[in-house]
């Protein structure tokens, strides 16, 4: 895998890796380590990280708004009352943009989950 980085993150690893006494692959493998386990902790971090940001395509959103469901559902306990959830996708014009939003429905009420 080769990764490109931008010339700012580019100056900014080799600052911070110069700082930690660490090459530039070492450091962002560490960071890299640190970060990535905040998508799997559940924490909640990777659905409002991906709840947060713009996607390219209408797919890549549908994906994305898929496996945020499919998360939710699975911890959830049968004997908890009956939910609705409900998501819209949104593309902003100009330059296509493309966002969405999740809501839970219960009897106590609406609940935005991203």
């Amino acid at each position: 895998m080769n990764i490109t980085l931008s010339p700012e993150n580019a100056a900014l690893v080799e600052k911070w890796a110069h700082l930690a006494g660490s090459t530039p692959s070492e450091f962002l493998n560490e960071v890299l380590k640190d970060s990535l386990g905040m998508f799997e902790d559940g924490s909640g971090y990777a659905i409002d990280w991906l709840g947060s940001r713009y996607y390219k395509d209408r797919q890549s959103a549908e994906r994305a708004v898929a496996w945020i469901v499919a998360d939710y559902k699975k911890d959830r306990d049968p004997s908890w009352p009956e939910i609705r959830i409900e998501s819209e996708i949104r593309e902003h014009q100009p330059g296509g943009k493309i966002d969405f939003s999740i809501k839970l429905f219960t009897r106590q009420g609406v609940e935005r989950i991203c």
